[in-house]
């Protein structure tokens, strides 16, 4: 199922909204219950496993990452495929994702399972929270496979025009998920571990309607043993294009665990509130990035098929957009970040630690979604290198240090402004590499037309 016309013959605002708005409802509802997860896990009164939430935070989001490095890398060639009508390669490409998805899912579990004393220990946890992070993690180790193939199908799917159909995907496992949880948590008296048993559910939910998609909807994709080719040219546009992605998102983990190592000098608290105030925050990264995959076909199948016009008027408009609704987020954060953290804890020195949190990463919004867009445009036009750059810099080479010397300058107040600082140097960065790469790719065209 290719809608052509969404790529090649809708008004620009039209194809826009057709492709983004769906991943952003389903974006959001990520955002939704993350947001009831530590909810529930509030109304258990137990601070300790609100921390152990946070803790395991990095684990979940490395699956995640390996989820996004088959599902950016794969929907990137994909869209550039379609633009080339290169339809055999798009089967054989979705039968790599699918069936790579699975190999992953089975490495992830054996490292978890036989290395969990020293993932614990890593990730930074006391006494106070060893075990219900253990809980947790025993619980998602042995669900990965589920969270690393509806990652990277929420992509796959999206890649082909469906944008509808994926965002029907993610949202039905979220609404597993939500259901599940006050169940689970307090029902059962499960706590944090009930938190892991509803969301692997609902992840295995979304991925029955992703197979049942590709199975009885899709004319293109494909999840057939006949279809798998191990080819240079694939394993290289899916794993080269994805890893910056995957590796962005590997950053932060590691810079989680960075974060919270530092936070647990100055006790439980810290950790517990940064959790809150970032859970409530993630609805800036997680719509910017729904918003910027959303747009991401509509550029690869503009490039694949040499229409740097279209290509460039749709960037403008989304880097538009992206803009205002950072200084949206920007002021409702600014001016009610007590009343959304209020509605999370009742614990009142996390309630004031969390608010100020809160308003000192929401300070720079705006540019957080220029640089999301920045970079989904350079992974879907095909650059490897340059979102690689980003990546590391945002989450790595300018974080962790900034995080370092900020804690010894101004203690935990400089801890909690390290990433707005980081967010500006890498906003920066991203803009130019962006605007240097169509720069190039108008002055190839020019000389191809020249030639004919």
């Amino acid at each position: 199922m290719i809608k052509e016309d969404v790529f090649e013959n809708d008004h620009l605002w039209r194809a826009m909204f057709k492709m983004t708005i769906p991943t952003i409802f389903s974006s959001l509802f990520i955002v939704i219950y993350n947001l009831v997860d530590v909810f529930w896990i509030g109304q258990t009164g137990d601070a300790n496993q609100i921390s152990a939430l946070v803790l395991a935070m990095p684990v979940f989001m490395f699956m995640m990452a390996l989820g996004n490095m088959l599902g950016v890398g794969g929907s990137s060639y994909i869209a550039r495929l379609l633009g080339k009508k290169d339809f055999q390669t798009i089967k054989k490409t979705s039968a790599f994702c699918f069936y790579f998805s699975l190999v992953l899912g089975l490495l992830t579990n054996i490292c978890m399972v036989w290395g969990m004393p020293y993932l614990l220990k890593m990730l930074g946890t006391s006494s106070a929270t060893s075990g219900f992070t253990e809980a947790y993690l025993t619980v998602v180790a042995y669900g990965c496979y589920a969270l690393i193939f509806q990652t990277a199908f929420s992509f796959i799917v999206r890649s082909e025009g469906a944008s509808k159909e994926s965002m029907i995907g993610m949202v039905i496992g979220t609404v597993v998920n939500i259901i599940l949880d006050p169940v689970c948590i307090l029902y059962f008296g499960w706590g944090v571990q009930g938190v892991a048993i509803a969301t692997i559910i609902g992840a295995f939910t979304s991925c029955l309607y992703f197979v049942w998609y590709m199975l009885k909807h899709s004319t293109n994709l494909s999840m057939n043993l006949y279809n798998l080719r191990l080819k240079g040219s694939i394993i290289r546009e899916v794993i080269f294009v994805g890893l910056p992605a995957s590796i962005s998102q590997i950053f932060m983990c590691i810079s989680h665990v960075v974060l919270n190592n530092f936070l647990a000098k100055y006790g439980d608290m810290p950790i517990a509130s940064m959790g809150v105030a970032l859970r409530i925050y993630s609805f800036v990264p997680i719509v910017n990035i729904g918003f910027a995959t959303g747009v991401a076909p509509l550029l690869g199948y503009n490039l694949g098929s040499g229409n740097l016009k279209r290509l460039k008027a749709i960037l403008y408009r989304a880097l538009g957009l992206l803009f205002g609704m950072g200084l949206i987020f920007l002021f409702l954060f600014e001016v009610m970040a007590s009343g959304f953290i209020s509605v999370m804890t009742d614990n009142a020195e996390i309630q004031v630690f969390s608010t100020y949190i809160l308003r000192a990463v929401a300070s720079t919004a705006p540019l957080l979604a220029v640089f999301f867009l920045a970079k989904t445009t350079l992974q879907a036009l095909g650059r490897a290198i340059e979102p690689l750059i980003l990546s590391v810099s945002r989450q790595g080479l300018i974080f962790m240090p900034t995080v370092i010397f900020f804690n010894k300058w101004f203690g935990l107040t400089g801890i909690v402004w390290a990433q707005p600082v980081a967010d500006v140097f890498s906003m920066t960065m991203g803009v130019w590499m962006v605007f240097y790469f169509l720069h190039k790719e108008s002055q190839k065209f020019n000389i191809l037309k020249q030639r004919r």
